[in-house]
């Protein structure tokens, strides 16, 4: 139903355009990445046509609120490590 992916900078490309592009086709519903330095949040939603679209792209301001796969509100700015590194 989710996959939660935490960017690291020796990954991200592979975050970001491989694995999605996989778990697309291995029928994922959702792809929620996020980048920690940021911080980041990236929520993607399959379609019908086998791709992801974002349901939301939200910076440190955003929070993300949805019912899918569960109801839950994300603060993004709390997503960024204490230390800010």
């Amino acid at each position: 139903l989710l996959v939660v992916e935490v960017l690291s900078p020796t990954t991200r490309r592979q975050d970001l355009i491989d694995k999605r592009h996989a778990y697309a086709r291995g029928g994922c519903e959702r792809y929620w990445i996020v980048d920690p330095i940021g911080p980041w949040f990236l929520a993607l939603e399959r379609t019908d046509d086998g791709t992801f679209r974002a349901e939301a792209d939200l910076d440190h301001h955003g929070t993300l609120r949805t019912s899918h796969p569960f109801p839950i509100a994300i603060e993004v700015a709390d997503l960024a490590p204490p230390d800010g590194r």
